[in-house]
């Protein structure tokens, strides 16, 4: 698929921009045409996204981001729970929508006039997981349609709320380390090759730690540019071996569960996401063994995959569920006793979904901790290597005063 850039009018006389994937420009037009957009001009994006696409995602031409879903859930469980239609909402979220999610809930009305019920509208469409469509399955089922779709959106924004945390979690160290980095290699190859110069002038001996600075410092000027090739397609080469092969994924993923500082915070991230999933199905009516299938599916980690693939062989084999997540150090005891607690009271998802606002909470009060903790880190580590960069330039001069001296 090809990403197009686009301008077409409305049936207002407004003028739209957008950027969609479709197969040729021509499908692209037909699109615009079937949500009553004229084209003005459809023109090919070349963009960065699309060169670096090859190592990562391929995205398709009817692809949902994820605000895009939050909205068209909460769009659709605000009409049906105010008794419209289920066609009648899908044609006014199409009517009022952007072109990328207009064109998705043209496709979910298509397929239930057609004959199919929401959920198998959802099931069809790419964009909606087993998780998302077994919830829409289960509220058709008990009637409560409108109030699962209250949840979906609960969880979806959720996840969404949880991503940008872990992905602001990232930026400042990142940005750190990449202005430390340039510091550093300017003074490699721009101050340490001037300095050097003078002290193979004097003929002077060299201390060990200047020695070897000064090596680096040659290594870089000469061979720098092989090694920032080098290090950007082993950049490129890992990222497509993490896409492509599951072997390289399940040993990353569990790096990921046991890394220094980070590790604890990715676990207690995984023990937040999987109660609350896990509250919403059993709420929903759903056994907790396919609950437990269902829930799997909306985790990315695959070492995580496997530990719930364990837990439902568990407790399809009769164990029960506070039992087998008492052998895993995933979870906190605190979770551990609600589920001990849920399970002789009844009241299994709402101890569950109980236990997951309080990891939420911890989950905020860890990912400031940690992010307090890196900022001085960061800055402490990249100032050691400027400082030994410094000293070592210092310390030749300093056994000259020195022989001076005496």
């Amino acid at each position: 698929m090809q990403s197009y850039k686009y301008k077409a009018v409305n049936s207002n006389g407004m003028i739209i921009r957008g950027v969609q994937y479709a197969s040729s420009i021509s499908s692209l037009r037909d699109q615009l045409m079937s949500l009553n957009l004229s084209p003005i001009s459809i023109d090919k994006n070349y963009s960065i996204s699309n060169l670096l696409a090859f190592f990562g995602k391929k995205h398709s031409h009817n692809s949902l981001s994820q605000i895009d879903k939050i909205s068209l859930t909460k769009q659709l469980a605000v009409l049906v729970s105010a008794s419209i239609p289920i066609e009648e909402a899908l044609y006014s979220i199409q009517k009022n929508s952007k072109v990328g999610l207009a064109f998705n809930a043209k496709k979910l009305l298509q397929a239930v006039r057609e004959g199919s019920s929401l959920s198998q509208a959802f099931s069809q469409d790419k964009n909606f997981d087993q998780f998302f469509c077994a919830l829409v399955r289960s509220g058709e089922q008990v009637g409560q349609l409108g109030a699962v779709l209250n949840n979906l959106v609960g969880h979806l924004e959720r996840a969404h709320r949880t991503r940008n945390k872990m992905l602001t979690m990232s930026i400042y160290p990142l940005m750190l380390f990449a202005v430390s980095l340039v510091i550093i290699t300017g003074l490699m190859i721009f101050v340490v090759p001037q300095i050097a110069e003078q002290f193979i002038y004097l003929n002077q001996s060299l201390p060990w730690l200047t020695s070897m600075i000064i090596s680096i410092s040659e290594l870089l000027t000469n061979f720098g540019l092989y090694f920032f090739v080098f290090s950007l397609l082993m950049f490129f080469v890992f990222n497509y071996l993490l896409k492509n092969n599951d072997q390289w994924k399940l040993i990353w993923h569990q790096c990921q569960l046991s890394m220094p500082l980070f590790g604890s915070w990715f676990r207690l991230s995984f023990a937040c996401k999987f109660s609350h999933a896990l509250g919403i199905l059993i709420r929903g009516g759903m056994p907790i063994n396919e609950s437990l299938k269902l829930s799997k599916d909306i985790f990315s980690n695959l070492a995580i995959q496997q530990r719930i693939q364990g837990f439902q062989n568990a407790v399809e084999s009769g164990e029960s569920l506070s039992s087998v997540m008492a052998q895993d150090n995933l979870f906190p005891p605190m979770l551990i006793q609600l589920v001990v607690t849920g399970e002789k009271t009844g009241s299994m998802h709402q101890m569950l979904l109980e236990g997951s606002k309080y990891l939420d909470d911890q989950f905020d009060t860890q990912s400031e901790k940690l992010l307090a903790l890196m900022e001085p880190l960061v800055i402490l580590v990249m100032g050691a290597f400027v400082g030994i960069v410094i000293f070592s330039m210092m310390l030749p001069i300093i056994q000259m005063n020195q022989l001076v001296t005496f």
